[in-house]
């Protein structure tokens, strides 16, 4: 758990996501990338903020990968963001000027 603390907010997971949205857009012609963080996961959030992806929506109660102490299942809120292959074009022209 320290290495990873030792390493937050370094950049890392924009920079691998931005190789990533690259490849997908530029390389594989994707349209549309979406991603599901939980709304209590400001890293996440604010990581898909930065790589210009926008909030679409929240799901109340959506998913659970854990359960209560009364063995129930815990539905935690998730947010999804998303981005469009001429949004990301459009992005990346602005940066080019």
């Amino acid at each position: 758990m320290a290495r990873q603390r030792h390493h937050a907010g370094a950049g890392l997971a924009y920079e691998a996501a931005q190789a990533l949205f690259r490849h997908l857009f530029e390389d594989r012609g994707a349209r549309r990338l979406y991603a599901y963080v939980e709304v209590d996961n400001a890293p996440s959030r604010r990581l898909c903020e930065k790589l210009g992806m926008r909030h679409e929506g929240t799901f109340v109660e959506f998913v659970t990968f854990t359960n209560g102490p009364d063995g129930a299942p815990v539905y935690e809120d998730t947010m999804q963001y998303a981005l469009l292959s001429r949004e990301w074009e459009t992005d990346r022209s602005a940066v080019r000027r």
